[in-house]
This record gives structure tokens, C-alpha cells and sequence, in this order.
């Protein structure tokens, strides 16, 4: 199989050359949009995919050029509908390769998803750093849910977010408590009508059922040196405050963060201020365009040696304030995949 996706790569990256050595950027364009020869080969990997296939990200050649393709023929919403059509992946966990033979897809799916949601037809992200990492399909979903739970979620069309929450449930096997927070927290970042309406509901429940129920009561416990799972309790709360007063509910949001301090102290200080007004204004996306390029890079920084989202950066501090969307910025180079 491997010699077949040489071959295949070498095709592509044949044809990227030719196309872009006699043609305008345009004319280029077009030719990409017509020919489609990044979801044709999309298409041969499903339909001549078997185990060896879960080496396929290791072949940077082909994933490369088949990204490169599928991006010029402004294909990201095929890959959005891909995540609507769930069942194709559905039920691959890792460790388990023998039994499931297409698993490998997961790994495509989420390289492309990463890849051609981040590029533009003028550059290329590197593809190293996804390409090392093997993710399967629940860790698929976590990826997804935390890109989109950030500023990254104005840069797709409220269309597209809503298709994917509708997903959710075949890409994240969880509780129905689990659930019901994912649902709440991508529910604050929606790119048109963000509302805290939902995420203030399940922390009010969450006063019942933390006795019982082992994911509201794990959510609170986490330990203080678990940096992913602070900080996204931690934002879950600010965010949701910020989202409560720019529908007029300043009460609610003084209400959740009182309530923040008081079940972990330790990640939100008794000293902390917050600052709730309705100048903290919160992003929304405008007007729908189909086929408009998304990033969901750039959205993270370091904190003590590890990557953490950038509204988190000053959890350590003790303190807490309404985050005030900033402006986001997508990490693409300038160069040309074509040689």
C-alpha cells in the first residue's frame, strides 16, 4: 500500500507543478475547482483503505499535496459535512487496529480537518506537528469541541457549528452530564447568538448532583496540577460570565463567579475582582459566507513548559478577569507548497 500512496504522491505534486507553472492564481483556482483532484484522492483512500493504511500519516508527501488540493478547490465544506455523516467513523477506538481496519480515517480526517481549515490557497501550514501525533476518534471530538470553544469558533459559519453539535454525541462517548457541558460550553462560544443560559443551568444543577454524579464531581476535583482541565474550568466560568452580562445579567454572572470561588478557591482567589460590564464585549461572526476559509491555529500559548489557551495565561495569578475578545490571528506561512 505504501508504494501505491508514493506513486499517488508523486502524481499530485506532478500536477500541482504543471498547474502552477502555466497558469494565473485565478485560472489556477478554477482548474483546482474543476478537476478536483484533492477529493478524488480522498475518494481512492476510501475506497482502497485497509489496516496497513493507519501508517498513512506518516506519508507527509501525499497528505501534503492532497491538502494542498483540497484547499484550492475550497473544499472545507466537505470536510464539515464529513463530520455531519458521523457513522463513517463511528466506534474506532485505539489499540484495537485488528478489529477495526478503517481507523486509520480518523487519523486522515483529523489531519485534514487541522490542515484545511488552517490554510489558505496562497500558503501552508507545516504538517509536522500534526503528523506526529496519532489521534483517534473520541480524542477527534476533544480536539474539535476545544478549537471550538475558543475564539477559533467566529472563523466558521454559525451553519457549520451548528451541524458539528449536532454531531457531537457520535464523536464523544460521554455521560449525559458530560454531554450537557460540552453542549453548554460550545454554546457560549456560537459564532452568531452566543448564550450562558445553558452552562449557568448546569453549574446551578450541579449543587444537586456533584454528590452523585461521577462526572460533575470529577469536574470539580480535578487536581490543581492537571493544567488542561483547570483551565478549561476555569474559562468555562469566565466565559460564561462574560456572556451572561452582555444579555443583561449581571446578577447571574456575579452569582457564577461567587459560586466559582467558592467551590476551588485555589484556581480563583478570594481577592480576585471581576470586572463585569457591558463594555466586555463578546464576538460574533458576520454574515455567513459559504466556502470562507476558518483557522483554528494560533489559539495557544505557553504556560510553565505546556500549551495552554492564551485567555488562560493569567490563571496563575490567582485573579480573575472577564476576558475581552481580542482579536485572532491565524498562524500561516508564506511559503508555497509548489516548487
Amino acid at each position: 500500500m505504501s508504494t501505491s500512496i508514493d506513486t499517488a504522491a508523486e502524481v499530485l505534486e506532478e500536477y500541482i507543478r504543471r498547474l502552477h507553472s502555466c497558469l494565473p492564481m485565478q485560472a489556477t483556482r478554477d482548474r483546482y475547482q474543476e478537476d478536483k483532484p484533492g477529493t478524488r484522492a480522498l475518494d481512492w483512500l476510501f475506497r482502497t483503505g485497509n489496516n496497513e493504511c493507519i501508517s498513512l500519516i506518516r506519508q507527509p508527501g501525499f497528505m501534503r499535496a492532497m491538502v494542498f488540493c483540497l484547499t484550492g478547490e475550497s473544499s472545507d465544506a466537505f470536510l464539515w459535512r464529513w463530520v455531519r455523516e458521523s457513522p463513517i467513523l463511528r466506534g474506532y477506538t485505539a489499540g484495537n487496529e485488528k478489529k477495526t481496519p478503517n481507523m486509520w480515517k480518523s487519523d486522515v480526517f483529523r489531519n485534514l480537518v487541522g490542515m484545511s481549515l488552517a490554510n489558505t490557497f496562497q500558503g501552508m501550514l507545516n504538517l509536522d506537528r500534526y503528523a506526529r501525533i496519532h489521534i483517534p476518534l473520541t480524542a477527534t471530538g476533544i480536539w474539535l469541541t476545544r478549537q471550538l470553544s475558543s475564539e477559533a469558533s467566529h472563523r466558521i459559519t454559525p451553519k457549520q457549528f451548528e451541524q458539528f453539535l449536532s454531531a457531537l454525541p457520535f464523536w464523544k462517548r460521554n455521560t449525559q452530564q458530560s454531554w450537557m457541558f460540552d453542549k453548554a460550553r460550545l454554546m457560549s462560544w456560537h459564532p452568531r447568538e452566543p448564550t450562558g443560559t445553558l452552562m449557568l443551568e448546569f453549574y446551578r444543577n450541579a449543587r444537586e448532583l456533584d454528590s452523585a454524579d461521577v462526572f460533575t464531581r470529577n469536574l470539580f476535583d480535578v487536581k490543581a496540577e492537571a493544567i488542561g482541565q483547570i483551565t478549561m474550568l476555569w474559562s468555562s466560568f469566565v466565559r460564561t460570565a462574560q456572556v451572561l452580562v452582555r444579555e443583561g445579567k449581571q446578577r447571574e454572572a456575579h452569582w457564577l463567579l461567587d459560586y466559582a470561588r467558592t467551590r476551588r478557591p485555589d484556581v480563583i482567589g478570594e481577592s480576585a475582582t471581576f470586572r463585569l460590564s457591558t463594555r466586555d464585549s463578546v464576538k460574533t461572526a458576520p454574515a455567513e459566507e459559504e466556502g470562507s476559509y476558518t483557522a483554528l491555529s494560533g489559539v495557544e500559548s505557553m504556560v510553565n513548559g505546556k500549551m495552554v489557551p492564551k485567555i488562560h495565561t493569567d490563571i496563575h495569578n490567582a485573579r480573575i478577569s472577564v476576558y475581552r475578545s481580542g482579536r485572532f490571528s491565524s498562524a500561516t506561512t508564506k511559503s508555497r507548497f509548489a516548487k
